[in-house]
């Protein structure tokens, strides 16, 4: 009896591994191509193809121009898959992004089961491969996931390591720690250094673990840092002197508010916070206040550790000046991690949470949910949407989950219920990207303008009277040179270059009847100017 209740628990896990890994891989690679590059993922697009083209790894050169402002792990990641698939596309250039994605998904799974069992870690996962940040950054070619990733699995491993009771686990966990970090520096240096170590420090204070110190291997762990980081800006500094000055105004006059810093308040990403995270933000306020419950027990100190590795980031990133979304993507998993915790002793436990209580406030989301689909509905019968009945069908399949995941929570099936939600989250996977497809001549017009422009000028020059847009360059697919003096434009038209032009400046040459308008773009307010022979 007992040996068959332990194969029946290792078929569930099995089970469950399987279950976090499919439905990661699904809402992290579903139609991953299907949107055109934005300008921020075009950088590094356009950067890792240089690479390619020149084979110089070291520094970053983006339309013939060092770009030091970022480290460049994405960079060579990109590269790298271009390298295998013969160019950079789409697919190449955010796979990086969904395979990390995938990755901090199965680390949640695999550190979390390790301390609080493997249902919270099957919860969890899900919930973090499930929410709004998740589905949007692992679609990007952008490096904010990527370096969440690797933030996720330093914490993470940094918690196993000052738990075990094992110097050899020990060890391996704080190696995975410093290898993390290197590799999280390495994507998008030096956030890292606020996003991980305040809260380590804190949970040092608070905790009095000061003694354990010694064993996290502060002095190998650092040397063993600096020698893998610091060959990269030593050979940037090397071939581009002005790099310091260039990272001093990216880091830290960004940080201090004095170069690009934007008009957000302190309480800025109190407010984002509850926007990256549907359809669990309701979780956030129940999450930050577990650490003073003494009901939570053996979890508490878990749960204090995620507290702080959350609300320590966001606090410290508030006190930054030049603030951003994103900068707070990586305290995200720790509150996946808190919503699941909450979430299975909602369904299972009841200990921290009535069965009145946990039955209110999961109704009142299902409340949430039907008049959210109800409001969609009459939205897309208002709106002359290009998938107006495909998507009217997708709200009709989620509507029936919804209603499933009621049923099932009344018959007290539990289980059948958080599948049942899943299930309509992965529909929600599947029918987002024609959702965002409002208005797809627009969202693809540059894309189209690049490709007309690359079918026109065949071989020939072609010059940017204007700043050029980076989605541009990337589906151009070459260096194009700006220039901003009118006269030096004209020598460059009559020599047979063609003249990309936007805004005043295509006014001014469209005007200007020594030039001859060749294409524009959709909205008629760029276009490329060339004598045609």
């Amino acid at each position: 009896m007992h040996s068959s209740k332990i194969i029946s628990e290792k078929i569930t896990k099995m089970a469950a591994f399987f279950v976090v890994a499919a439905f990661s891989v699904f809402s992290a690679f579903w139609a991953i191509s299907s949107f055109p590059a934005g300008n921020h993922e075009s950088y590094v697009g356009v950067t890792a193809r240089q690479m390619l083209k020149t084979g110089n790894w070291a520094v970053p050169i983006y339309n013939g121009q060092p770009r030091l402002n970022k480290t460049p792990l994405n960079y060579w990641l990109v590269a790298l898959g271009a390298k295998i698939n013969g160019g950079v596309n789409n697919f190449v250039l955010r796979l990086p992004s969904a395979a990390l994605a995938v990755i901090s998904a199965m680390a949640i799974f695999y550190f979390v089961s390790e301390r609080l069992g493997f249902r919270i870690a099957t919860l969890s996962s899900l919930i973090w491969s499930g929410n709004y940040c998740y589905m949007i950054y692992s679609h990007t070619g952008r490096p904010e996931m990527v370096l969440t990733a690797f933030v996720t699995i330093a914490m993470l491993s940094f918690y196993s390591a000052i738990e075990t009771q094992s110097r050899k686990n020990q060890i391996c966990y704080m190696l995975i720690f410093w290898a993390s970090f290197t590799l999280s520096m390495y994507a998008k240096g030096p956030a890292p250094l606020p996003l991980i170590f305040p809260a380590l420090f804190f949970y040092f204070a608070v905790f009095r673990k000061w003694s354990l110190i010694p064993k996290i291997l502060p002095f190998i762990g650092t040397i063993l840092f600096l020698l893998a980081f610091i060959p990269w800006p030593v050979a940037v500094f090397l071939k581009c002197p002005n790099a310091v000055e260039v990272w001093k105004r990216e880091y830290l006059d960004r940080a201090a508010g004095e170069y690009a810093p934007g008009s957000k308040p302190f309480y800025y990403y109190f407010k984002v916070m509850f926007a990256y995270i549907p359809p669990f933000s309701a979780f956030i306020p129940l999450a930050l206040f577990t650490p003073f419950y003494k009901i939570w027990d053996e979890k508490r100190g878990a749960m204090t550790y995620l507290w702080l590795w959350f609300l320590a980031g966001i606090v410290v990133m508030s006190f930054c000046g030049g603030k951003r979304e994103h900068y707070i993507l990586p305290m995200m998993p720790a509150m996946a991690i808190l919503t699941g915790i909450i979430l299975d002793d909602m369904l299972f436990i009841n200990k921290a949470y009535t069965k009145k209580f946990s039955a209110i406030f999961l109704s009142s989301h299902v409340f949430v949910f039907i008049a959210g689909a109800i409001a969609a509905a009459v939205w897309l019968l208002r709106e002359n949407h290009v998938a107006k009945f495909l998507l009217l069908y997708a709200v009709a399949i989620i509507t029936v989950f919804i209603i499933a995941t009621v049923i099932f929570f009344v018959l007290d099936k539990k289980i059948q219920a958080a599948a049942c939600f899943f299930a309509g989250l992965c529909v929600v996977a599947i029918f987002w990207p024609f959702m965002e497809n409002i208005k797809p001549q627009e969202r693809y017009s540059v894309r189209d303008f690049a490709y007309n422009i690359t079918a026109i000028s065949d071989s020939r020059d072609i010059v940017a009277y204007c700043k050029i847009e980076p989605s541009l360059i990337y589906y151009f697919g070459r260096d194009v040179n700006i220039e901003s003096d009118p006269n030096r434009i004209y020598e460059l038209y009559a020599a047979g270059s063609g003249i990309i032009a936007a805004d005043e400046q295509f006014k001014r040459l469209k005007a200007d009847n020594r030039f001859s308008l060749v294409v524009s773009n959709f909205k008629e307010d760029s276009g490329l100017f060339m004598k045609i022979q």
